[in-house]
């Protein structure tokens, strides 16, 4: 589709997350954003929160950060964080 763009989250072990999206929301310090194709190209810092991405479907992925960096340029947004986790995999322990 024409209003996708790719979105990458790594890990530095691992890339977590690869894939078309039509929109990503994610928690900065500048507040909640959401990015879709054609935003203007920005780096910014992650706060604690969660990032939730729309794929290909229609359904959404989420994924918990304590800390990153996120940029995006020329319909690539990536995401760098040592503490990014998908939500389906957090457990309940005590």
């Amino acid at each position: 589709m024409e209003d996708q763009f790719t979105i990458e989250i790594i890990s530095p072990e691992k890339i977590i997350f690869s894939d078309k999206t039509t929109m990503a929301k994610l928690p900065s310090y500048e507040g909640d954003m959401s990015i879709m194709k054609n935003h203007i190209p920005i780096i910014t810092f992650l706060r604690p929160g969660k990032i939730k991405v729309e794929k290909k479907d229609g359904n959404y992925e989420e994924f918990f950060v304590q800390d990153g960096t996120v940029e995006y340029f020329n319909d690539n947004l990536v995401l760098l964080s040592a503490s990014a986790i998908n939500v389906k995999d957090i457990s309940k322990q005590f």
